[in-house]
């Protein structure tokens, strides 16, 4: 049926004329102008979707000729899933028995502590500041809007899916739109930089070099006004380094878990 669907769609594209599928598609974006689907865009697409409808016509040929290979081939995938959770499961608790056996040098937690209170206050101090046009048209266009909308309307690249969803979960939560609000999770990403680069540092070149690090990063300007800045660029710093852990890890550890959070 999906097959089917996806072949009336692309024939719908490849046979009605541009004026028509502008209308449709300016009718549905929420600021009623589809700007990206131009008329260059509608040509270039016109081959390539009608050999999608090509393709799509035989993938359900196949299927309603196949059905019990297919049906058989559900069977086997469904199992070999299976099996992958299981063992998923089973890496996870060696994953986090390998966390809980860190060992940190006497006086070294007080240290993260100290350099990461440092640096959350020096965060703390920008973060009611007048709001920037950029943050203010994400919570604007984006975050105040229903979660549904917040994941699927990307008309414009000023959209940060994940940190506007969790713009628009903080807000909710704490019931304010205030700039604090706003920027509560690009500034707790801003604090958990400070964390991930020392334990990367950590990892890489040992306590010393980590704690070098950690300092540098508390304290650099450009780190400090961007975690006070409700843009998506301090959570992509975060999960960058945590990519970087997470490497780090599965050189040495094969462990599923980590490389599901890695891809």
């Amino acid at each position: 049926m999906a097959a089917w669907t996806g072949v009336l769609f692309c024939l719908a594209f490849f046979a009605l004329p541009y004026p028509t599928l502008k209308a449709a598609a300016d009718h549905l974006s929420r600021d009623g102008s589809a700007q990206p689907f131009t008329p260059a865009f509608y040509a270039a697409a016109r081959p390539f979707d009608g050999l999608a409808g090509l393709v799509l016509a035989g993938l359900g040929l196949f299927l309603l000729l196949r059905h019990q290979a297919v049906l058989a081939w559900l069977d086997r995938l469904l199992g070999w899933v299976a099996r992958q959770l299981r063992l998923t499961v089973r890496d996870a608790r060696a994953f986090f028995r390998d966390m809980g056996s860190i060992r940190l040098a006497r006086g070294e937690p007080v240290l993260i502590l100290v350099v990461t209170l440092i640096g959350a206050w020096l965060r703390l101090v920008w973060i009611n500041f007048p709001m920037r046009y950029d943050e203010a048209y994400t919570y604007v266009a984006f975050a105040s809007q229903p979660a549904w909308k917040v994941i699927s309307d990307y008309h414009l690249p000023n959209n940060h899916i994940f940190h506007t969803l969790l713009v628009h979960v903080a807000t909710r939560l704490v019931g304010s739109i205030q700039p604090w609000a706003v920027r509560i999770p690009t500034f707790l990403s801003g604090v958990l930089v400070i964390l991930s680069v020392y334990f990367l540092a950590r990892r890489l070149y040992g306590r010393p070099a980590a704690l070098i690090a950690a300092c540098l990063v508390a304290a650099a300007n450009y780190l400090v006004v961007y975690s006070a800045n409700a843009r998506g660029y301090m959570l992509m710093t975060l999960l960058t380094l945590l990519a970087f852990l997470a490497g780090s890890y599965v050189l040495q550890h094969k462990n599923r878990l980590v490389w599901i959070g890695l891809v």
